[in-house]
């Protein structure tokens, strides 16, 4: 049975339509991924189904009592609470359900008779809903949350405004995972998690959520390990495929091939028929030719096939930079404190031109300050860290704080 259903939806922005009569149907408990190029529409459809948006036409439905959650690539917190004290957030209902009882216990004290009855039913159904939304065990699965996603006790008590980008993120899925809503929608869940998060990640919505799951993700790890169907995306339709990523490569690669060649096909017998028209179009057999001519046109309208179009990479012509100085950066006995914490010591690099360099290890350890430390956006607290000359240095940054908002795409 379904639990959510989209139906014929259609929706443009401005001029260009992003989806034209798409249905797509999702059963309980089931793992579905979400794919396609940029812009095409996954993340269009998953506020759709969230509510968040409406469609031009077509409809949305959510089956009665079903309560769907929803993991943007852009989390909202609040800055002043701490980190466990947001991911708690998840139970505030439960928290509600609390006091509610507390209330109900007071109340007891004062009523007799039939109203004693009422407030011992009202007392059950708090207590019913209090065991659905996580009883009195909350402590250990919040805790074991955030220990699954790289926190550490210590880190608990950082207010948000001091996490990094990756962190907060990680904050914003724990929070979702612990609401437990029946259907799950994540947009790019692993955007910010390091290798051992992910791992944790695909081992839990594999092995341990019970609720559906749709997943936009560009991580095909994730979607071989987890999803049991593949909806694929691309201008404006919806194709479907069962299995995970790793068969929808294969399964897309035999659909493109099977439509390249009944488009051969159909336009050689195009070609066919054309012949014989131009032909014996003004001769004995005229007749029969405009007959034919007919034939053909009313195929082409209602049997006629496109040719099966890949969409291409996007090609670029980068201009040639100017050659720099042999040493780029170079680091010599940097150390770096926040707080209390030593991010790094004694720490000294030296990177050579055309070299290629990870920095790798758990969110939260400081490798996005060692980078601003090395490109000289953060002052160190000893040592030395230089770039070297004639450098042109890009910069894509993780939060992309750095954008002007007002100003257009292109530009």
């Amino acid at each position: 049975m379904s639990v959510v259903a989209v139906v014929n939806v259609a929706h443009s922005y401005g001029s260009h339509p992003i989806l034209d009569g798409v249905t797509l149907s999702i059963a309980a408990g089931e793992k579905i991924g979400l794919v396609g190029r940029n812009g095409q529409g996954k993340t269009t459809l998953m506020k759709m189904m969230t509510g968040e948006m409406k469609p031009d036409s077509g409809s949305v439905q959510v089956q009665r009592g079903v309560r769907v959650g929803y993991l943007s690539q852009h989390v909202n917190l609040n800055p002043d609470e701490t980190l466990r004290g947001e991911a708690e957030g998840a139970f505030a209902e439960l928290h509600e359900l609390h006091r509610q009882l507390e209330a109900a216990h007071e109340e007891m004290a004062h009523v007799q008779g039939d109203a004693l009855d009422k407030v011992l039913k009202r007392c059950a159904d708090i207590e019913s809903r209090m065991e659905a939304a996580g009883g009195y065990a909350i402590d250990h699965k919040i805790d074991a949350m955030l220990h699954g996603l790289g926190f550490t006790d210590a880190e608990f008590t950082i207010p948000v405004r001091g996490l990094s980008g990756g962190q907060k993120a990680r904050v914003g899925l724990a929070r979702l995972l612990l609401e437990a809503p029946d259907v799950l929608l994540m947009d790019e869940p692993t955007n910010h998690l390091d290798i051992e998060g992910r791992r944790w990640l695909e081992e839990f919505l594999a092995e341990e959520y019970p609720g559906a799951v749709v997943i936009v993700s560009h991580d095909r790890w994730l979607l071989d390990r987890v999803v049991g169907r593949i909806v694929e995306v691309e201008r404006g339709k919806i194709r479907e495929y069962p299995g995970n990523y790793h068969a929808f490569v294969e399964q897309r690669a035999l659909r493109l091939l099977s439509e390249e060649r009944a488009f051969e096909k159909q336009q050689d017998k195009i070609k066919q028929e054309q012949a014989f028209i131009d032909r014996y179009r003004a001769g004995q057999r005229a007749k029969q030719a405009r007959g034919r001519e007919m034939r053909l046109e009313r195929m082409k309208e209602n049997e006629g096939l496109e040719r099966p179009v890949e969409l291409e990479v996007m090609k670029l012509a980068l201009p040639k930079a100017e050659r720099s100085g042999d040493q780029v950066i170079v680091a010599e006995g940097i150390r770096k404190k926040l707080g209390e914490r030593v991010l790094f010591n004694d720490f000294s690099i030296t990177v050579m031109r055309g070299q290629r360099v990870g920095i790798i290890g758990p969110n939260g350890t400081g490798k996005t300050t060692l980078l601003k430390c090395l490109l000289g956006e953060m002052e160190v607290d000893a040592g030395v860290a230089r770039i070297g000359s004639r450098l042109k240095i890009g910069y894509f940054k993780q939060m992309q704080d750095d954008l002007d908002m007002s100003l257009r795409v292109w530009e």
